[in-house]
């Protein structure tokens, strides 16, 4: 089996995977979520089953995409006006597919900033550039993150960042990009 598999995560030094809890949504594992998220996500009874056989679970309820995906979006507005968790403070109103593998099909959304809560796969498209002069030397380009940014002000990032799952799901992957770059001149 593949390490990236969820079936099976190597022990790494340092690694806190013996304090997450496999999260499952329709039977499918999607992700991993720290025990500490755990325990405030199961006061929401109503929404999140208590942890059980190493395992955090959606109640049975919320059995259709647009059910799991309000319910769950219900709880991080509430959980983000409390301000327990300080990754919602970059809240963005952007939502996140979750599912199993990227070809699955999708099982909920979650709020972007919440994806690390609950361990799920995301995916994008990161592009970065280098000139290579006449002398053969490469040089390459940085991008330098806005200093009003949410996330990560004033760091180095990607000249082009997208998540595959940005509002361009009627276009192909080469026009995403394609858009993106533009829109970076």
């Amino acid at each position: 089996m593949s390490s990236l598999a969820y079936g099976y995560i190597p022990t790494l030094f340092g690694s806190s995977c013996t304090t997450c809890l496999r999260f499952e949504v329709a039977g499918e594992q999607v992700g991993w979520v720290p025990s500490k998220v755990a325990s405030i996500l199961s006061h929401y009874s109503e929404v999140f089953n208590s942890p059980r056989d190493g395992a955090i679970t959606l109640c049975q309820n919320l059995d259709s995409y647009s059910r799991r995906s309000e319910a769950v979006d219900a709880v991080l507005q509430t959980v983000r006006k409390e301000g327990s968790l300080t990754c919602l403070k970059g809240w963005r109103d952007e939502k996140y597919e979750v599912m199993p593998k990227f070809c699955d099909t999708p099982l909920m959304c979650t709020e972007r900033s919440a994806t690390s809560l609950f361990g799920v796969k995301r995916y994008g498209v990161h592009v970065n550039g280098y000139s290579r002069y006449e002398n053969g030397e490469l040089r390459m380009w940085l991008a330098r993150r806005s200093i009003t940014k949410q996330t990560y002000p004033g760091k180095l990032d990607n000249l082009v960042r997208f998540c595959v799952f940005d509002n361009f799901t009627n276009f192909t992957l080469q026009v995403n990009i394609f858009v993106k770059c533009i829109m970076v001149l």
